[in-house]
Parts: C-alpha cells; structure tokens; sequence
C-alpha cells in the first residue's frame, strides 16, 4: 500500500506532535518528581 505524498506529510506531522507531546509530558512529570508536588507526576 503507497500512500499519497500529501498523507503521508500529514501523517509524519501528527506523529511528530504526539512525540513532542510525550516528551513534554515526561519532562513534566520528572519535574514534579523533584518537587514536593510528587502526587502529580503520577
């Protein structure tokens, strides 16, 4: 199956968004880890 160039962009895109999102989701919780807000990292 060939997906269409214009797919496949858009695809790579949402991708991407949601890999950023998870990394500043990780960085979130190793921050709150640190501070006395540990219920939140959860």
């Amino acid at each position: 199956m060939t997906l269409s160039p214009k797919l496949a962009k858009l695809l790579n895109e949402q991708i991407n968004n949601e890999m950023s999102s998870s990394y500043v989701y990780l960085a979130m919780s190793a921050w709150f880890e640190q501070t006395p807000y540990s219920g939140f990292a959860s």
